[in-house]
């Protein structure tokens, strides 16, 4: 009798962990994909890496404080585990043996079909593979010039770097969307150039790690953080420069304006380490100046009019500066503010508005008496982390260009049709504003300006999203200078 109660105990525990496993997993995965959209295990892995400081409070309650819904989800499996309970500890009766056999593979089956589908949903099992593997991809790409290495124009001209959530090409198509929703947008392309082909790839795929790219030419690793703070790590010991180092070695005033906190995913890291950087972020601005906020933080209406203001002061010092703008109101789990007109009723109402403020203040700019001497950059951070928006289905990922363009680039210089990535931007930019270096290349990127291949052209982005999830030693020895 006491044999036959602690095997039929430890089969009712482990139909109960099954079943409590899989519900977690699946509420797990609903709960990361209602907040973030479509998303990758190396970027849950690189937020959960974060000190506790930097992860936006109410970010942490929408992932772990349970909503009605779940609870009733893990009460009826509570409920379920409970009711099973007598078929496991009455003793006689073969149907009774069947009953707690079936039970267990049931709860199995269930917890392996949970296990599976988060596994398809993030990448798991494939992330955790390549982690092993290793490649010298990065190695032969590099390219890391030093701040001397430089040649500065003579007549250095503004830099205002707009970097936009989410925001696709795939919007001013009207055959998918029904209507064109960036018209401003697709007439500043034409007032200027971009790249048809500016493609969504691994270490780009979410913001921080694209705004990294943007600056330093190298994608955003998560491997690469061996304790502490990742995009700390990768700033600070790194040997190589970002545009922003180049550009305040030549003598440029620097500021950066994002709606959402500076915190959040150690953004700030970006900017902090160059001496004189302005930042501003959500909890820079007044709340008796700025009462309505989003999930994210400022709406970008808010935003773009200290833009302006910020714009001006820099503009009145008298030398070159640098502006850099990251919007926030098109990142997934926002609304439209309160009082504002809306001709869908989701998201797409937001896009129509992104494009209406940028287009605005791209005009207001080059208004100014200085907006003759501004280079201006528009780009997407990376593709929308969904599948539709509203009910218009959106092809996939890997068919969806990121939207970019580049207004009043220095000596005529246009862009021509590439296949490029984030990390391209960064010597494209700097290459707009006349600077002039052996190569055009920083980082793994290549300026789209020249005819040098780049990584994507050269190698596939189908090999290059599989390399770049493989360790590099060269990038780890970027990271880590006394690494071997």
């Amino acid at each position: 009798m006491g044999r036959n109660f602690r095997i039929c105990w430890k089969m009712w525990a482990a139909a109960g962990i099954l079943i409590l496993t899989g519900v977690l997993m699946f509420l797990t995965e609903k709960r990361i994909t209602d907040s973030f959209g479509e998303v990758t295990f190396d970027q849950i892995l690189f937020h959960l890496s974060l000190p506790r400081g930097v992860i936006n409070p109410e970010l942490e309650r929408r992932c772990f404080k349970l909503r009605a819904e779940e609870w009733c989800i893990l009460a009826i499996a509570v409920g379920f585990f409970l009711a099973v309970l007598p078929c496991f500890f009455r003793r006689k009766g073969r149907l009774r043996a069947a009953l707690r056999i079936a039970v267990l593979v049931l709860s199995g089956i269930f917890s392996g079909y949970m296990l599976y589908r988060t596994d398809n949903a993030f990448g798991i099992s494939s992330c955790l593979w390549n982690r092993c593997q290793r490649t010298d991809l990065i190695d032969r790409f590099y390219r890391g010039p030093g701040l001397d290495d430089f040649c500065v124009p003579e007549k250095r001209s503004n830099l205002i770097l707009i970097v936009s959530e989410s925001l696709e090409s795939t919007f001013a198509n009207p055959l998918l969307c029904g209507e064109n929703l960036i018209p401003e947008l697709a007439e500043l392309r034409k007032r200027g150039s971009s790249v048809p082909g500016h493609c969504h790839v691994w270490g780009c795929h979410y913001t921080i790690a694209a705004m990294y790219a943007i600056h330093y030419g190298l994608p955003l690793l998560y491997f690469s953080c061996t304790n502490g703070d990742p995009v700390q790590g990768n700033i600070f010991r790194k040997k190589c420069v970002s545009v922003c180092d180049v550009l305040a070695h030549a003598g440029y005033r620097i500021a950066h304006i994002q709606g959402s906190p500076l915190k959040f995913a150690s953004q700030s890291s970006l900017f902090s380490h160059i001496s004189g950087v302005r930042l501003l972020g959500e909890h820079e601005f007044p709340v008796q100046e700025i009462s309505h906020r989003q999930y994210w933080g400022l709406y970008d209406r808010d935003l773009f009019r200290f833009c302006r203001r910020e714009a001006v002061r820099l503009a009145g010092k008298g030398e070159p500066f640098v502006l850099s703008i990251q919007t926030v109101d098109t990142h997934a789990g926002n609304q439209a503010e309160p009082g504002t007109a809306g001709k869908y009723g989701d998201i797409r109402d937001l896009i129509r508005l992104q494009s209406r403020l940028i287009g605005e203040f791209t005009d207001w700019v080059f208004r100014q008496p200085w907006g003759g001497n501004t280079v201006m950059v528009i780009l997407g951070d990376h593709d929308m982390m969904a599948e539709s928006i509203g009910p218009v289905r959106l092809p996939g990922r890997r068919q969806r260009p990121i939207y970019n363009c580049i207004l009043n680039a220095r000596n005529g210089l246009h862009l021509r049709p590439r296949i490029a990535a984030a990390f391209d931007f960064a010597p494209t930019v700097l290459d707009a504003l006349g600077f002039r270096w052996e190569g055009f290349a920083l980082g793994v990127g290549r300026s789209l300006y020249r005819k040098a291949p780049t990584v994507l052209e050269s190698c596939g982005m189908e090999v290059w999203n599989r390399e770049s999830q493989k360790r590099s030693e060269l990038y780890m020895r970027l990271i880590l200078p006394t690494a071997p």
